[in-house]
């Protein structure tokens, strides 16, 4: 058996041929009897798409560790800190990534 596989892994060849041509399905021209049922005023109860506000200097302070954040009282009241989870002194960053870090 094990010659087998052997004399049959050692002539294996693999042949790489050009792809076929792929044909293009020609497009159906426009036609605007299609197209007579659109009515616009359907889509004018929705809010037109904003792009998200960018965030003032201001905003970036809640980012920050808070330095009066005491974290051996917090554990010692709730228990161990995963490093994954949210910091308690809700800065918006990972506990190893603020308090936690090394």
């Amino acid at each position: 058996l094990r010659e087998g596989v052997t004399r049959l892994l050692m002539n294996f060849q693999i042949e790489i041929g050009e792809p076929e041509p792929q044909q293009l399905q020609p497009e159906a021209p426009f036609n605007p009897d299609d197209y007579q049922d659109f009515n616009p005023e359907i889509f004018s109860d929705t809010p037109p798409l904003q792009a998200p506000m960018a965030r003032a200097p201001l905003d970036m302070i809640s980012d920050m560790p808070v330095d009066d954040f005491d974290v051996e009282a917090y554990v010692r009241e709730n228990g161990r800190i995963s490093r994954n989870a949210p910091c308690p002194c809700a800065s918006g960053r990972k506990f190893k990534h603020c308090h936690g870090a090394l």
